[in-house]
């Protein structure tokens, strides 16, 4: 893999480099600044497999050079992973909404950052075929006669939505949210109605609008504070805000539903509704439980899904739902299957790791 590496430590940007070239063999250009960085990438023939990156560095810092990557053709699913001593929540935040894939906290172990790397590359490499994927046979039942780029259950990014990550980069915002003790955490599940005749009417083009707009309308809700929402497919999103929030159910889902109204383009079609589940905390668990509480947030706004659902339809959908909530389980047990290895576990001792900051002269880098 080539890999970019940014730092502006000498020290660490030396041992790093030494690592990655001789214990994994990649093929590595080390910079010291985020310009130097910008211009490896103007200057190179091919886009870079990956970049490593501080946040913390003089002039411009990690995060303004992520959102600067990520403008430049293509590197819009390249692996983009943060090197970092700053540990607050903010700046996990700032990291990945500008677009960061993952967040490795320094002193880090350099076998996991290894591991990192891998899992990287692959997402990485599972995004492309996505986004190069034909439907295939089964994909056009319920399409509504016209064939689409995408299944109903497909996990879709927004990239025009400034706090909507996609699927990898939310299940590693959160495992790294469950390695700090950051207060009360929620996740609320919000869903489109009826969103199998929504998706069988739309267009692609339309129903990628459809989508940003009702991102944008729960961000302006649910996220007015602060936080982050992935699209999961099936017309249901997942919020986890910055602040618990304090208005009934009943009154954000009216609140959203008039500012989706309000962004939606004129259509003669009937307008989609957005329901609003109940708030799941995470409380102070693993990843494995935080995986419980995202099934638990995607179970309460099916539930109220079917509430919702005319009584002429309800046996219909019931059956339907059966099956519905059976492949949502296994989708969400393979989108999240890197959150079922509990970070809270020690990280092995590494000789890299020691010589990295013995030679530096401190526990953390900048």
């Amino acid at each position: 893999m080539r890999i970019l590496l940014v730092d502006d430590d000498p020290e660490i940007l030396e041992l790093v480099t030494q690592f990655l070239r001789l214990s994994t063999h990649h093929d590595v250009l080390p910079t010291g600044s985020a310009k130097e960085a910008l211009e490896a990438v103007a200057e190179a023939h091919e886009p870079f497999d990956c970049i490593l990156t501080d946040i913390q560095m003089p002039t411009v810092d990690g995060i303004a050079l992520v959102q600067m990557v990520r403008q430049t053709p293509g590197y819009a699913h390249t692996p983009i992973i943060m090197l970092t001593a700053m540990l607050d929540k903010d700046h996990l935040d700032r990291a990945f909404v500008s677009g960061a894939s993952d967040y490795l906290a320094k002193p880090f172990d350099f076998p996991e950052l290894q591991k990192r790397l891998q899992q990287a590359q692959t997402l990485a490499l599972e995004k492309t075929r996505a986004s190069l994927a034909v439907p295939i046979v089964g994909d056009f039942r319920d399409m509504g006669g016209e064939p689409k780029e995408f299944s109903i259950r497909d996990a879709i990014a927004l990239p025009e939505v400034a706090s909507a990550l996609d699927y990898a980069e939310f299940e590693n915002y959160l495992r790294q949210l469950m390695c700090r003790q950051t207060g009360q955490v929620t996740t609320i599940a919000v869903k489109i109605d009826k969103i199998d005749r929504v998706y069988a009417a739309a267009t692609t083009d339309k129903f990628r609008l459809l989508l940003r707009d009702a991102a944008r309308a729960t961000t302006d809700g649910i996220l007015a504070d602060g936080g982050v929402v992935s699209y999961r497919g099936s017309g249901i999103f997942l919020c986890i805000p910055e602040k618990r929030l304090k208005t009934r159910r009943a009154v954000l889902q009216k609140a959203l539903n008039r500012r989706y109204a309000a962004l939606l383009q004129p259509s003669g079609d009937v307008a989609p509704r957005l329901l609003v589940g109940d708030p799941v905390a995470f409380g102070n668990c693993s990843c494995a439980q935080a995986l419980d509480a995202l099934a638990e947030a995607i179970g309460n706004i099916e539930s109220h899904a079917l509430a919702a659902t005319d009584i002429f339809e309800v046996h219909g959908r019931v059956m339907k739902q059966q099956r519905f909530n059976d492949e949502q389980r296994r989708l969400e047990k393979r989108a999240f299957e890197t959150l079922l290895r509990d970070p809270k576990t020690p990280p092995a001792d590494d000789a890299w790791t020691k010589r990295l900051f013995r030679r530096s002269g401190r526990r953390a880098g900048p």
